[in-house]
Parts: structure tokens; sequence; C-alpha cells
């Protein structure tokens, strides 16, 4: 379908038969991912989980493709730059506005060179992005607090305290574990009322993957964090940015980090 819209509006680009046309395959797309997402989240046989997943590779490497499509960025810009569109109203020149940022941010603005380089930075930032994420949870496996004293989880409901105790039985133990996971580190500083074991999980889970923290560099992220931030620093200013922090504002209701640093400074108002 790609293919013949290009090939439609190759004499004259329109916002019909060109972006609607496209945003109509897009919402089409989506709307069978989520269908195919639901049915994926439930219990259902092998061959079908394997027909789903090839689904899911297939629609990313067509959403790949169409981010890289330098003929339909060409026509989105041949619309963009036309008389008519100097008529349309503000919210289809946003619409083209956003439409071809993304196009910019994908790298199709740069040099066939330059292009090379920008892929060869994403495939490395989301190899390092995993690996960080792998890291974390492997710090999450490491560190665990086995407790027998009951008096040390005064504050935690009736069901935080079931799901510790079965925890520990899969471990094993007797009594009750704790571990690093986001839920069970939620429990403790959300409900118990022993203040230093509260500042033991806390000191815990912030200090994951970090080299200083329980599990003794196993999982030191500094390595990963120092290339990850060299990488998106030179995809930034690949892209026209000073900074990473500019690029990831770009497509954000934000429109410079000035703002959100002005926002995050802003005092709350009282309501009354």
């Amino acid at each position: 379908m790609t293919t013949e819209i290009i090939a439609s509006q190759k004499s004259f680009p329109t916002w019909d038969d060109l972006v609607l046309a496209v945003d109509e395959l897009e919402a089409r797309l989506d709307g069978t991912l989520t269908i195919l997402q639901l049915l994926g989240s439930t219990r259902i046989a092998p061959v079908w989980q394997e027909a789903i997943t090839r689904c899911q590779e297939l629609a990313e490497q067509y959403k790949s493709e169409q981010a890289q499509n330098s003929e339909l960025y060409q026509l989105y810009r041949r619309l963009a730059d036309s008389p008519i569109a100097a008529l349309f109203n503000e919210e289809r020149k946003r619409a083209l506005h956003k439409i071809l940022r993304k196009y910019h941010l994908a790298g199709l603005d740069l040099s066939s060179e330059q292009q090379l380089q920008l892929t060869s930075l994403n495939m490395e930032i989301s190899k390092f992005q995993f690996e960080f994420l792998a890291r974390v949870e492997d710090s999450n496996t490491a560190w665990s607090k086995h407790i027998e004293d009951r008096s040390l989880l005064i504050g935690l409901p009736n069901a935080v305290l079931a799901r510790m105790e079965v925890a520990a039985q899969a471990a094993g133990l007797t009594g009750w574990l704790l571990t690093l996971s986001t839920q069970s580190y939620r429990d403790i500083v959300n409900y118990a009322d022993n203040r230093d074991l509260r500042r033991e999980m806390m000191a815990a889970y912030y200090s994951r993957a970090s080299g200083t923290g329980p599990d003794d560099l196993i999982t030191n992220n500094e390595r990963v964090l120092t290339v990850l931030l060299d990488d998106r620093h030179k995809k930034a200013q690949l892209l026209g940015y000073s900074n990473f922090a500019q690029l990831a504002v770009a497509d954000q209701m934000a429109d410079t980090t000035e703002q959100v640093v002005d926002f995050l400074k802003r005092k709350p108002r009282r309501c009354c």
C-alpha cells in the first residue's frame, strides 16, 4: 500500500491522499498489533505465540523501513513546501511539522556517510541500553534480605507479608524475604514503620549496579553509562543538537531544556 501511495502522489502530493492515507495504514497496523498483544498476554498454544512474535517482528521491520523511506519523506517535504500548504490551518501545519521532524531525527537529512554513522550509533546505543537494564536486573537478583523477626515488619499489610512469605518459601527459607523488585521496594518504603529498614532498602535500591551497592562491583554499570553518554552526545550533535538533552525534548511538549529545568524548579502552588 505504501508503494501505491508513493506512486499516486509523485506528481502532486495532497493532504488527503498522502498524509491521511499513510495515517490510515498506520492506524490499521497499530490496531492489529494491539489485538495481537492482548492475545499474547493470555495462555495460548506455542504455535500461536510464535505467529504473534513473528507478526510483531514484521511490524517493527515495516515501521523501521517507513522511518527510512526517503521517497515518502520527499513527498511530505514537497507538500509542506507547496503553496497550498501555506493555506493549511495550524493543526495541519503542526502535523506536517511533526512528520518532517520524525524523518529528520531518523537521519534522512544527513549525507550517506552520516546516515551510516547514525545507524552504527543507534545500534550501539540499543545494545548498551539493553546491557544497562540487564545489569540492573542482575543487581536486583544479587540482593535480598531474610527476616525472621516479625516486629521488623510492623506496618506492612497482610497481603504484602503474604507475598514476602511466599518469596521466602520459594528460596527454602522461613519467615519473610525482601528483594529489590519495584513492588518489594515500594511496599517497604510506603508501609514499614521501621526507619532503619526503610533506609537500608532505599540505599540498596538506589545503588543498584553502581559499584557502591550490595553487589560489590559485580554488576557495575559505570562503564556502560560512560559509553551511553558518549554515544548519545555524538548522536545529538550529528542531528544538529548541542547535547542529548536537547534531542530528548525535540518531540516532547517542552520546546527547550531550560523550560524543563524551570518546570522542575517551580514551587507548587497551594490550592487553598
